[in-house]
Order: C-alpha cells, then sequence, then structure tokens
C-alpha cells in the first residue's frame, strides 16, 4: 500500500505542476497580449485587466480589480455599462456579445479614443463571465479620415479600384470624366 499511496502522490505532484505551469503561461499570455482584456462577472464586478487594457484605458489594474466597471471608467464610458448587462442577462440579447462593434471611449485623462469592442460569455463552476476583448483603433480611423480629407480635396483625379472594378473617386476624376456623379 505505501508503495501505491507514493506513486498516486507522485502523479498527484506531477499532475499539480503541470497545471500549475499551464496556469502560468496562460496568465503571461493574456497580460501580455496586445488587445485589452477585461473579464467582468455578472454584478459588473471586473476580475481580470490586463496590461493592454491598462494602456487602451489609463487605468491600473490594481485600480480596476474588484470594483465594478462603472466606477473604474469616467461616466462617458460606463454610460449604463451594467444595465446593459442585466438586460443581457435578462433577455439574452445584446448588441456585442459574441460579435463585436467599434465605439466611441475616453481614457481616464478625458482623451478621447476609438476602439473595437468584442464580448464574450463563459460560465465558470456555475458563475457567469464576461470577457471584453478591446482594441484601441483611435490612429487607424484618424489616418483613414486624413486620406479621405486628402482623396476628396485633391486637385487630382484619383479612381480607387479593388478586384470588383472602381470603388471611389474624386471631384477631379467626375470632371476628368466628365461624369456628374460617382454613381
Amino acid at each position: 500500500y505505501t508503495r501505491l499511496a507514493l506513486r498516486a502522490l507522485k502523479r498527484r505532484r506531477l499532475f499539480e505542476e503541470r497545471a500549475a505551469s499551464q496556469e502560468r503561461r496562460l496568465r503571461n499570455i493574456l497580460a501580455n497580449a496586445a488587445d485589452g482584456i477585461v473579464t467582468i462577472d455578472a454584478q459588473g464586478v471586473v476580475r481580470d485587466f490586463n496590461q493592454a487594457a491598462e494602456r487602451i484605458f489609463g487605468v491600473s489594474a490594481a485600480e480596476a480589480i474588484g470594483r465594478t466597471f462603472d466606477e473604474v471608467m469616467p461616466a462617458s464610458n460606463a454610460g449604463g455599462h451594467q444595465a446593459n448587462v442585466m438586460r443581457y442577462l435578462g433577455t439574452g440579447k445584446s448588441s456585442v456579445m459574441g460579435r463585436g462593434r467599434t465605439m466611441k471611449a475616453v481614457r481616464r485623462d478625458g482623451q478621447p479614443i476609438e476602439v473595437h469592442l468584442a464580448v464574450s460569455e463563459v460560465v465558470d463552476q456555475g458563475e457567469r463571465l464576461f470577457t471584453g476583448i478591446v482594441r484601441d483603433i483611435t490612429e487607424t480611423r484618424q489616418a483613414e479620415e486624413r486620406f479621405k480629407t486628402l482623396f476628396e480635396r485633391s486637385g487630382e483625379p484619383h479612381l480607387l479600384f479593388d478586384d470588383n472594378g472602381l470603388v471611389d473617386c474624386n471631384q477631379a476624376a467626375l470632371a476628368l470624366l466628365a461624369v456628374a456623379e460617382r454613381a
């Protein structure tokens, strides 16, 4: 029996070490992901807040974890966040759950940003948790706007094509082609 017990203890220790190693690896991956990862429970209390979320929102994980998302975020971000969670819990309907959307937000310092947010739900040991993956797309949107402005205001004719043909053109191109409208 002693041998069997020692073997069982050795196997158990090995499984525990593997589990601890896998947990460390997963925690490191989540902590260092390029996108913000925020997990909240059904009451809106922040459970996880990775480094990218800290950069995006300007809030430290120590400040966020254990408080409700509405308490952590500026009012313009939170704006009824918990009400949306409660509505989802009651109806099962959400505009962001499982698909994502682009939205305006504000960093803690008041700087406006634009983010893409996708939320998924997981049930862990009977507890409902919601994980939001957040990507700051502010610079991309600003670059798109600059390109659009330059494109539209250019005095040179510009035509944009994709694999299916003409996508867009500016006023100078319309004049060159002697066409009144883009359509």
